[in-house]
């Protein structure tokens, strides 16, 4: 069994943008079968840090272009593990742009970060990307969704 999440939009649409400044986190079960591949959703959460912010994410932050002092900071770096709360325990993030503070917090939780392309905007084709991409592409023959 594998644990992925993805950012995800308020419309549970692929966000693309740095994934801590997403407004929701989906955490989905994948599951092999011998030829077959089936995955499910398994949750859905609210970015935990959200919740802390008193104001909105700034277009810096969202674009993984702060500055070098911004980036720095000890709040700054320590916004990008909160999300951890919530997808901590997954084996793999699917993720478009990310800046290096997101990437440090996955790694240090044992993540692994699988880039998706800028043109996939479904959740189901970002899956079946990651799918065919990383794993079972000479393997599998037929994936389904066991929703």
């Amino acid at each position: 069994m594998i644990k992925i999440a993805i950012a995800m939009n308020t419309d549970h649409s692929f966000y693309h943008n740095n994934p801590y400044t997403a407004s929701k986190f989906a955490v989905y079960t994948i599951i092999k079968n011998q030829d077959k591949v089936k995955y499910s959703l398994s949750a859905i959460f609210e970015n935990p840090w959200l919740s802390q912010m008193s104001k909105a994410f700034e277009y810096d932050e969202i674009n993984c272009s702060c500055s070098h002092i911004c980036k720095s900071s000890l709040e700054h770096t320590c916004s990008h593990y909160a999300m951890l709360d919530v997808i901590g325990g997954c084996n793999y993030f699917l993720a478009d742009h990310y800046c290096d503070n997101t990437k440090k917090a996955l790694q240090n939780a044992g993540v692994t970060i699988f880039k998706i392309p800028p043109i996939i905007n479904k959740v189901d084709i970002a899956i079946k990307n990651f799918l065919l991409g990383a794993m079972y592409a000479s393997t599998v023959q037929h994936i389904h969704n066991a929703s």
